[in-house]
């Protein structure tokens, strides 16, 4: 019985040593010589997907292996001895490293080595090659397709090592097809996992949005700065809004341009140009929702002083200036500083599951925004409490009104968006997401644009009234050269 086992034993491992992994194009391989195949391509695929600029010259050698004799991918050292391509040799392996200079894509590079080795050693070594009805398992560079009888199509989720930068959380696929006569297809259809077009078209959209948000809000910062009817502490403030969406919405375009048209490069150079501009875009997030609270709670301030104070003391914002460059700053720094000591590559930009750190930003803006919601409800309430009881005058509560109608959807929405992030499976409503969220960015400028300046009569007269200064040749009518009085002045605010 013994002899017996031990005979089925040796059969089986003579077996399973003429096994062999199968490489779409390449042939049929032991598993030490697939590897060889597998890290090879692996590198090569992530090189010219990536646009590297100093790739290894990898040449082909001769090894043996089990009295045969294989060409593999290989590299000469500087002694002129052969190294076949193996992740696991170390002058392979800092070879390959000094070639991408890259955390993210070494680990792509790591990622795709470990499912061809176990898309040989799991699947192909473990399945009866005794079958004429189906197409055996492969490995075709990128991905393994397991089994499938005759004529039938399979596909497979794309690899995330497979996308240079902004891996979708949706499911793209490729498709094999297995012939009638027992062979796959000679290439895969990779043409769904490109989402180049897509991005492109993300970022064509953000250029003309945020482009748009830049023209329409323009002239109403000029207006603000330079005309002496709105030098109040208010109408600094909504200047200072009205500057943060500007600054914001030019750093968005640069990284655009910079980015997103030319990502390989400039990922590859990873240089102090792409990450302070993507420093300052998290800074731009961060100044809106600041200005935004500010202006709510300054009239928050006027509130409770109108009812506990003398009328005319004045608001003094300096503490809370102060306070606001120090929560910007400090949550910015924070998030930069730990993507240059731990995630210090493609610009800052690129983000994995587990990075939290974007968190910092988007955590300070939601405690913004839930701070701006809970004053703007407190104002609310009191100016509906005190309009029940006819206390103030109705022109008064109007510009409150006014405040509330533009901050309170703003502040809202934005903390939709930043709270609920879908984890999306469906590609088009994956991107159909990403476009609303843009867009709600160029609706915040038509908000501040239209409540604050183009709907207001006195902005439109000092707006006349600057245009004609700068065309002195014109001249300009009385009416529109007239004294304009501060915005809300008429409302009995004192500022």
């Amino acid at each position: 019985m013994k002899s017996i086992v031990e005979v089925f034993v040796f059969c089986s491992l003579l077996t399973l040593s003429y096994q062999q992994c199968t490489f779409l194009g390449k042939g049929d391989f032991p598993p030490k010589i697939f590897s060889y195949h597998t890290d090879a391509t692996c590198y090569e695929e992530i090189e010219a997907m990536m646009a590297i600029d100093h790739p290894l010259n990898i040449t082909y050698g001769r090894v043996y292996y089990k009295s045969k004799r294989y060409e593999v991918p290989g590299l000469l050292t500087e002694q002129g001895i052969f190294k076949p391509f193996s992740i696991d040799d170390k002058f392979i392996y800092y070879s390959v490293w000094s070639s991408y200079d890259n955390n993210l894509t070494m680990s792509r590079f790591k990622m795709c080595s470990r499912n061809g080795e176990k898309c040989c050693n799991d699947i192909m070594m473990t399945e009866s090659h005794n079958r004429t009805d189906v197409c055996e398992s492969i490995w075709d560079g990128y991905a393994c397709f397991f089994t499938k009888p005759h004529g039938h199509y399979t596909q497979k989720e794309c690899p995330k090592y497979m996308y240079s930068y902004n891996v979708p959380k949706c499911s793209h696929y490729a498709y094999q097809k297995c012939n009638v006569n027992g062979s796959w297809d000679s290439s895969t259809d990779y043409s769904e996992c490109n989402n180049d077009k897509v991005v492109n078209h993300l970022a064509n959209f953000q250029i003309a949005i945020h482009f748009c948000s830049i023209l329409f809000l323009l002239p109403a910062a000029v207006v603000f700065a330079t005309h002496e009817t709105f030098k109040s502490k208010r109408n600094r403030l909504i200047l200072f809004l009205i500057m943060a969406k500007i600054i914001e919405s030019t750093i968005i375009i640069l990284n655009s341009f910079l980015i997103a048209k030319n990502s390989h490069v400039v990922f590859q150079q990873d240089g102090w140009p792409c990450r302070t501009l993507t420093y300052f875009e998290r800074v731009g997030e961060i100044l809106t929702s600041v200005a935004m609270l500010l202006i709510i709670l300054y009239l928050f301030l006027v509130l409770i002083m109108k009812q506990e104070y003398p009328r005319g003391r004045q608001v003094n914002m300096l503490p809370w200036y102060c306070l606001s460059t120090f929560i910007t700053l400090a949550s910015s720094l924070t998030w930069a500083l730990l993507m240059a000591e731990n995630l210090n590559e493609n610009c800052w930009l690129i983000t994995d599951e587990l990075n939290w750190y974007i968190w910092i930003i988007d955590g300070t803006d939601i405690a913004l925004t839930s701070i701006g919601i809970v004053l703007l409800c407190t104002i609310a309430y009191s100016y509906y409490d005190a309009l029940r009881m006819k206390s103030i005058n109705q022109q008064e509560i109007f510009c409150i009104v006014i405040a509330t109608i533009y901050c309170m959807p703003s502040f809202v929405i934005d903390l939709v968006f930043l709270t609920l992030r879908p984890d999306i499976e469906n590609c088009d409503m994956e991107n159909f997401y990403n476009f609303l969220a843009h867009t709600w960015d160029f609706m915040k400028s038509l908000s501040v644009g239209l409540f604050y300046c183009y709907t207001e009569k006195r902005f439109i007269r000092a707006f006349r009234e600057q245009w004609c200064w700068m065309k002195t040749k014109i001249g300009c009518s009385k009416k529109h050269s007239e004294v304009v009085n501060p915005m809300w002045r008429d409302y009995g605010l004192k500022f």
